[in-house]
């Protein structure tokens, strides 16, 4: 079953993959909590960023994710999210979240909208290479709990994972323990065939970027100039 995991042809295809995914890398970098390099659309000097007053920088959304869950810090992630390419580790976390709340939801109707909300953030994200995305794609696919089961999409997702250096370039999260044993023992032959001739065809999608709101302040400050690492 090992050759099932073997896409035919995929070298180049990673090769690319992996220029384009160097080049997101330095504008995903800005993203990183505590980030002592220049100032991006997230963190500016001193800790500020490029919003308009009372909005958080993305490393305090991270935190209040932390401190005081998900249903906090999906609207200000929402923001992030809409910003589109070179915020694809926000469309990440903005997916998670919104997995984590329709787990959580007793109501039918509401899980439903969480979950197709977070599978179009999620597809974007992966689409665009982000290998946190695929990973987590990649287990909701399998197991059906938040997205319909989907087991060939849950292969393609696997392999394009796998394949991804960004994975360890961006210290992706590792698969859920026991995932890819259980996909090996379930998948048929032909599923796995379905799942490469898919993951062969992959194409990273460059997604448009909106630029964040100026820093408010004086021209000395500031003002009046696009975001850093997004011009």
């Amino acid at each position: 079953m090992t050759g099932a995991f073997d896409g035919k042809g995929w070298f180049m295809k990673s090769v690319v993959t992996f220029g384009v995914g160097a080049f997101a890398l330095l504008g995903l970098a800005a993203c990183v909590p505590g980030n002592s390099g220049p100032s991006g659309p997230f963190d500016g000097p001193g800790g500020g960023m490029h919003r308009p007053p009372g909005q958080e920088s993305f490393s305090q959304v991270l935190a209040m994710r932390t401190d005081q869950g998900c249903e906090a810090a999906i609207p200000p992630l929402r923001r992030f999210a809409s910003y589109g390419g070179g915020f694809e580790i926000a469309q990440f976390e903005l997916g998670d979240c919104l997995v984590e709340e329709a787990r959580a939801t007793n109501d039918d109707a509401g899980r439903a909208a969480l979950a197709r909300e977070a599978e179009a953030v999620l597809l974007k994200a992966a689409n665009s290479n982000e290998p946190n995305a695929q990973g987590l794609l990649t287990a909701l696919y399998f197991r059906g709990d938040v997205l319909g089961k989907d087991v060939v999409e849950a292969g393609k997702w696997f392999l394009l994972y796998s394949r991804n250096n960004l994975r360890i370039n961006l210290g992706a999260r590792a698969l859920p323990k026991g995932l890819e044993t259980d996909m090996r023992n379930t998948l048929t032959e032909d599923q796995w065939k379905a799942a490469t001739a898919a993951a062969d065809a992959f194409d990273v999608t460059i997604q448009p970027s909106v630029a964040p709101p100026e820093r408010e302040g004086s021209e000395g400050e500031g003002g009046g100039t696009p975001p850093r690492g997004r011009q």
